[in-house]
C-alpha cells in the first residue's frame, strides 16, 4: 500500500522483529528497503527507536505492520506537518477491518487512561473529516520529524516493554 500510495521518493526502514510467520520470505521479495532483521522480538518500543536510528530522512512515519495506507494519506500526513508549525506529530485515522473507526487521534484523561476518539463509530462521519488537536497519536501511524524525534530521545526506553511510549 505505501508504493500504491505515495509517489515520490520514499526511504523504506522495515524492522523485522524476528516473525515466526512468512515474513521473511514476504521481505526477501521487497526491493529497495532497508531491513533490519532481529534475532529476537525487541518489541514496538526498541524497534521503532532502531528503525529511526537508521533513518535518514527529513520526517519519520511509524507504522504498524498491519496497517494498510489508504490513497493520499501519507501525502496529507506531510502536508499538514509541514503546514502547521505547532505540530510535534500528525497521527492518521485508524480504521479497524470491520469498516468502524479505531481512532481518529488520542485522548488522555485527567487521571492518565487513554481512549481513541471516535472509537466504533462510522470512519467518515462529521467529527472525524477534519484536522483537530489531539493529546497524542497512535504509533500505528504516527508522523514526526526526524530532528524532533531525536531531540526527545526517541521513544523513552522506560516505558519497555510497551504501552504509553507513543503517548508520551
Amino acid at each position: 500500500s505505501l508504493s500504491e500510495d505515495y509517489k515520490h521518493d520514499l526511504e523504506i526502514v522495515i524492522v523485522d522483529n524476528a516473525s515466526t510467520d512468512d515474513t521473511r520470505k514476504l521481505l526477501d521479495r521487497i526491493h529497495g528497503a532497508k531491513i533490519i532483521r532481529n534475532s529476537r522480538n525487541e518489541g514496538f518500543l526498541s524497534a521503532s527507536n532502531q528503525g529511526a536510528s537508521e533513518a535518514r530522512g527529513r520526517n519519520l512515519l511509524f507504522l504498524n505492520n498491519d496497517t494498510e495506507v489508504f490513497p493520499g494519506a501519507i501525502a496529507s500526513a506531510l502536508h499538514t506537518l509541514g503546514d502547521t508549525d505547532d505540530a510535534g506529530a500528525v497521527a492518521g485515522k485508524l480504521i479497524y477491518p470491520d469498516g468502524t473507526l479505531q481512532e481518529a487521534g488520542g485522548i488522555v484523561w485527567q487521571d492518565g487512561s487513554c481512549s481513541g476518539y471516535g472509537r466504533g463509530d462510522d470512519p467518515f462521519a462529521g467529527p472525524y473529516m477534519y484536522r483537530r488537536d489531539i493529546d497524542y497519536c497512535s504509533g500505528a501511524f504516527l508522523l514526526t520529524r526526524r530532528d524532533l524525534f531525536g531531540e526527545m530521545g526517541g521513544f523513552d526506553e522506560s516505558f519497555k516493554p510497551a504501552y504509553y511510549e507513543d503517548t508520551d
